[in-house]
């Protein structure tokens, strides 16, 4: 990765995405989890992928499968708190159900920013 990566511009990336494509439902298969990019075509999957990628984490870093959010951002350097990694993974969860990404994000609810600590 060349671009070091914050939570919180992470976050917000993910609600940006959510709101400017709020019913938008991640095609992914349920039974796998979260695929964050297309290993076929380099494009972003999920929501979290899709956010990694556009804050510039490279494709070949996002290639896995049941991969949680929790175990990825240490993988990246992308340090969280508890209750930030507890959110995003609420997200994820909702968005591999099948749930819209706005949906998602408004059931995970307000996002712990570091910076609204």
């Amino acid at each position: 990765m060349t671009t070091t990566i914050t939570f919180d511009a992470l976050a917000g990336e993910v609600i940006r995405l959510a709101t400017e494509s709020p019913n938008y439902v991640y095609p992914g298969d349920p039974s796998i989890g979260c695929t964050y990019t297309d290993r076929g075509h380099d494009q972003p999957a999920c929501l979290w992928g899709r956010a990694m990628l556009n804050l510039g984490v490279a494709h070949s870093l996002l290639y896995m499968e049941s991969t949680f959010i929790n175990s990825l951002l240490p993988n990246l350097g992308i340090e969280a708190t508890a209750r930030q990694i507890e959110w995003a993974l609420d997200v994820q969860r909702m968005q591999d159900q099948r749930l819209s990404w706005g949906r998602a994000v408004a059931i995970a609810g307000p996002c712990p920013f570091t910076d609204a600590a």
